[in-house]
């Protein structure tokens, strides 16, 4: 899974937002799902959309359970990149 999720030297996390919520569970040994929707997401950018109810500018955060999101490259369209920190909020 190095080729989409890597850990950095200050423990953070670099993320393809094109990571299947799968992979992301599975490494993690995490459980995000959207439980009030029927429509299966298959990414966690995808997720990402879903739970706050628009796609996110680049740099702003996103808290979902106990990870914090970081935007790090998005476009009017999609989100490319982020920046993971579990349980505590990541470095400005």
């Amino acid at each position: 899974m190095d080729d989409v999720i890597k850990k950095n030297k200050t423990g953070s996390y670099t993320v393809k937002a094109t990571t299947s919520l799968d992979d992301f569970n599975e490494y993690f040994d995490a459980e995000l799902n959207d439980e009030k929707n029927d429509e299966k997401l298959d990414t966690i950018g995808d997720l990402i959309v879903q739970k706050i109810g628009y796609l996110p500018k680049q740099d702003e955060l996103v808290k979902i359970e106990h990870f914090y999101f970081k935007i790090v490259h998005s476009d009017h369209r999609q989100i490319y990149l982020l920046e993971l920190v579990k349980d505590s909020m990541p470095a400005e």
